[in-house]
């Protein structure tokens, strides 16, 4: 059975409907990356070129429209706790995480969902540069939204043996989401009007409107409600995600940890820890390692990559966009399989390459 014997039907749901919502965010940010290169798009939002007779986005305002929607992106999290309560400190769309502390990850999820619709409602409708820039920036805020309360949920609701595979597929379900996403503009890009990229960023309707309708059938995070001082709810929260795959004493005993170790955060932890001795250390790893994966320049090719090939004449810029997500795929396959078996350094190495 391998990994699949921690799972009961209610976890299984529950870490589907998760990642669902991760998917979101590869098939929003590559849908606007991959609709750049659309001969509609550009002269719907370009200028025109009489020397070349040909459309084109101006460079100025391109930059812009790939760099001004991380103004709506996650960019840092402060917590302190006291008294039993969690409280995130945020800056832009970290709304998200003061949202998803204070209510809970149900409710963070529903929230982002309901103006996910609002935003792909800007953008479909889009008439003007100046729209379609907008509908991206505040895309972004739901994006940020997102990356703050998913991998939270995702690690505090599956068992710790599967729990590098688990939040590893947050990563796996936004490569998904990009490449379903390329495969309909490669199939849009040949209509020769403003449907061609319509319709994809029409697509930015349904899953949040699927999480949102569902999100209410899934158990609340334990851990959350251990933090709100909600003992047995998060205890019968625990066992519904439990049930029929591990015994009554090992639920019994996980919670128990679960609760002693939250004591314990609460009572001697502060943000102030994370930058002494041994933390101090395991911060500055976290930071680099996010730093590095930037400098790599994998931007330039996930949010220029289509507009880049399409102006050097060569191949399909589309057919471009699928070959990437579906090496990004295979990558990310065997991240997953190794994970859990020979531990996070020795993966990291080899796939950073």
């Amino acid at each position: 059975m391998g990994k699949l014997q921690y799972f009961n039907r209610q976890l299984g749901l529950a870490c589907g409907l998760i990642a669902l919502s991760s998917f979101n965010y590869g098939f929003d940010n590559q849908g606007f990356a991959t609709t750049q290169a659309m001969n509609a798009f550009d002269r719907q939002f370009g200028v025109y070129n009489e020397k070349k007779h040909t459309w084109s986005l101006e460079p100025s305002w391109l930059s812009l429209f790939n760099s001004l929607n991380y103004i709506g992106f996650a960019a840092g999290q402060l917590e302190r706790r006291s008294s039993g309560q969690s409280y995130s400190h945020t800056t832009g769309v970290l709304i998200g995480s003061e949202i998803s502390s204070r209510f809970g990850r149900r409710w963070c999820m529903f929230c982002m969902s309901c103006y996910a619709l609002i935003t792909a409602t800007i953008g479909v409708t889009s008439q003007s540069k100046e729209q379609i820039m907008a509908a991206r920036i505040l895309n972004y805020m739901y994006v940020g939204m997102e990356l703050s309360v998913v991998p939270a949920y995702q690690s505090e609701i599956v068992p710790a043996p599967v729990r590098g595979m688990i939040v590893g597929t947050y990563q796996l379900s936004l490569v998904l989401g990009g490449f379903i996403i390329n495969c309909v503009c490669r199939g849009t890009s040949t209509i020769s009007d403003n449907k061609s990229w319509r319709i994809p960023l029409g697509l930015f309707y349904i899953v949040p409107t699927i999480i949102a309708s569902l999100i209410w059938f899934i158990p609340e995070s334990p851990r959350w409600l251990l933090l709100k001082g909600r003992r047995k709810e998060a205890e019968a929260n625990l066992r519904k995600l439990r049930e029929g795959k591990f015994s009554e004493e090992a639920i019994q005993a996980e919670f128990s940890e679960l609760s002693y170790t939250l004591e314990i955060e609460i009572e001697q932890g502060n943000f102030k820890e994370c930058f002494k001795g041994l933390n101090g250390k395991r911060t500055m790893l976290v930071v680099l390692v996010n730093f590095f994966q930037q400098a790599t320049g994998q931007a330039f090719a996930s949010q220029y990559g289509a507009i880049y090939v399409k102006t050097l004449g060569t191949i399909n810029p589309f057919n471009f966009s699928l070959i990437t997500a579906a090496v990004n795929i295979s990558g990310l396959c065997v991240a997953l399989a190794l994970t859990d078996k020979i531990g996070r350094r020795l993966v990291c190495p080899p796939l950073g390459a």
